[in-house]
C-alpha cells in the first residue's frame, strides 16, 4: 500500500510538471468529459466474478473528467483528473408478529482519480486502455429504519422512524487508495465532441472490515468529451 501511495504521488507530480512546462500548447491538449456513472461491487478480483444486481445495489452519479493528451514516440496517451461516486446501497423488510421493520442504508464514496490511458485512433473510432488510481477523499453514510408496531387486533400502536445522513463514524473502515484497469471506446461526433464509454475494474477491497457490503469496485462511465480549443 505504501508503494501504491508513492506511485500515485509521482504520477500526479508528473502530470503537474508536464502541464507547467507545456503552457504554450496546453489549450489544444485539454478536454473535459461529463456524464453518468454506474458503480457496483464484485465479489472477487477476477473481472468475470459475480457482480451485484444493478437495479437495487448500484450507485448512480455524475462524474467529471479533465484530461491532458500527449504523445510519446508517436504513441498517443492521455492523463486526467476525475471525480466519481461509488459505493453500495440496499434495503430490506422484516415482518414479525407485532412489528414490521423497513431498513435502507447506503455507502456513497467520493473519489479523486488519476486515469492514465493509451489510445488507438481511427478516423471516427478510438479504443482506450490503461490504468486508473483512486483516492477516497469523502463519504456519506445514509441510514433509515422505520418500525411499525401493532396490537393483537392488527391496529397500529406506534411508529419509530430513524433517518440520518452523515459520514460513516469509523472512516478507517474504508481503504483510501484503490487502483484498477480502464478500458473504453470513443466515437467522434464532430471536431469538438466525442462520445465515450469506459469500464473501470478495481483490485483493492474497499472494506477493511471485510463485510459483505463493500467489495471490489466496478464502474461504467458514459459521457461526452468536449475539446474547447
Amino acid at each position: 500500500m505504501i508503494k501504491l501511495k508513492i506511485f500515485f504521488i509521482h504520477i500526479l507530480s508528473f502530470f503537474t510538471v508536464n502541464v507547467i512546462y507545456s503552457q504554450a500548447n496546453i489549450k489544444k491538449h485539454l478536454s473535459v468529459k461529463v456524464g453518468h456513472s454506474l458503480s457496483v461491487t464484485q465479489w472477487g478480483l477476477n473481472p468475470l466474478s459475480e457482480t451485484r444486481r444493478l437495479n437495487d445495489r448500484s450507485i448512480n452519479g455524475i462524474f467529471f473528467n479533465l484530461q491532458y493528451a500527449f504523445e510519446i514516440k508517436r504513441k498517443k496517451f492521455n492523463i486526467g483528473l476525475q471525480l466519481t461516486q461509488k459505493g453500495f446501497l440496499t434495503n430490506y423488510e422484516r415482518k414479525r408478529v407485532y412489528n414490521d421493520e423497513v431498513v435502507y442504508y447506503e455507502h456513497r464514496l467520493f473519489y479523486l482519480e488519476l486515469p492514465i490511458n493509451y489510445k488507438i485512433e481511427s478516423k471516427k473510432n478510438s479504443f482506450i486502455s490503461g490504468l486508473i488510481f483512486s483516492y477516497l477523499y469523502d463519504d456519506i453514510w445514509r441510514f433509515s429504519d422505520v418500525q411499525t408496531f401493532y396490537d393483537k387486533n392488527g391496529n397500529v400502536t406506534s411508529i419509530y422512524n430513524s433517518n440520518y445522513t452523515k459520514p460513516f463514524p469509523y472512516f478507517d473502515r474504508y481503504n483510501v487508495f484503490d487502483f484498477g484497469l480502464n478500458v473504453g471506446y470513443a466515437r467522434k461526433i464532430n471536431e469538438s465532441l466525442d462520445f465515450e464509454f469506459t469500464i473501470q475494474k478495481h483490485f483493492i477491497n474497499v472494506d477493511n472490515w471485510h463485510t459483505e457490503d463493500l467489495k471490489y469496485n466496478l464502474c461504467f462511465l458514459t459521457g461526452l468529451r468536449y475539446k474547447p480549443f
